[in-house]
């Protein structure tokens, strides 16, 4: 269901997930096109552009501001294109086979991820879209290994931009939590020792965990959460440098 909102784009309310053959969401452009524009990435490049403009102004080097303004505007088309052109009506729908996604404006293109594949979800809450309430959801599936992206599409998004109650209502389908509660009684918090390491970020890093599930929280400017289930880690590694040793 799509409502008109005065704080924003449409929003998108939870679907019921259990219907076969349903579609569960279908992203309109004007929100793929305010989320692009509210990327860090982007802004990012608009200062720098605009600082270069101020240094330039005031000394005798317009040519090689002449010579910058097409990469940087490349820089800047790249950004959105990469976020709208090829999310462009991005719709998921659940098939009995798994979650089938369609996408792209020039190019359309065509993926269904079987459930059983899905080795977790991550939650990423950009710091310019916590505003409205969006967030991003991508995905670890088995099989993909390093390869993140085909014809210039991510093919680990399950989700380029949406709303809580959408995303939540995804994660709980996938990952199968029977006791969530379990989670506000078992986490892991970095010592403050760990300042040195991530002066800031340290104070956002957590570990917790139930019987089935495990939940990494990081990131403060952009908040990442990892959801896994225990059933389907892999392995573990343990990495611990001189300073970390000491």
């Amino acid at each position: 269901d799509v409502s008109a909102s005065d704080t924003g784009p449409a929003e998108i309310s939870a679907p019921d997930l259990h219907e076969e053959h349903s579609i569960i969401t279908r992203i309109s452009p004007d929100r793929l096109i305010i989320g692009a524009l509210l990327s860090l990435a982007l802004l990012f490049t608009i200062l720098a552009a605009a600082a270069l403009g101020i240094v330039f102004l005031f000394t005798d080097m317009s040519g090689l501001l002449f010579g910058l303004i097409i990469p940087i505007g490349f820089g800047m088309f790249q950004i959105v294109s990469s976020r709208v052109f090829t999310q462009w009506d991005f719709t998921l729908s659940r098939t009995e086979h798994g979650l089938r996604i369609t996408r792209g404006l020039f190019d359309r293109s065509s993926q269904t991820i079987p459930f059983d594949r899905i080795q977790g979800i991550e939650l990423v809450e950009p710091l310019l879209w916590r505003k409205y309430g969006w967030v991003q959801l991508e995905i670890d599936v088995a099989g993909y290994g390093v390869v993140s992206s085909e014809n210039g599409v991510s093919v680990t998004t399950l989700l380029p931009i949406g709303d809580y109650a959408l995303a939540h209502a995804l994660i709980d389908e996938l990952i199968h939590e029977p006791h969530p509660e379990e989670h506000e009684l078992n986490v892991s918090r970095l010592s403050e020792r760990s300042r040195i390491f991530a002066p800031i970020g340290w104070r956002y890093r957590s570990l917790s965990r139930s019987e089935s599930s495990l939940r990494a929280h990081s990131g403060w400017v952009t908040k990442r959460t990892d959801f896994v289930p225990q059933s389907k880690v892999q392995s573990v590694s343990v990495d611990q440098g001189p300073w970390q040793r000491k």
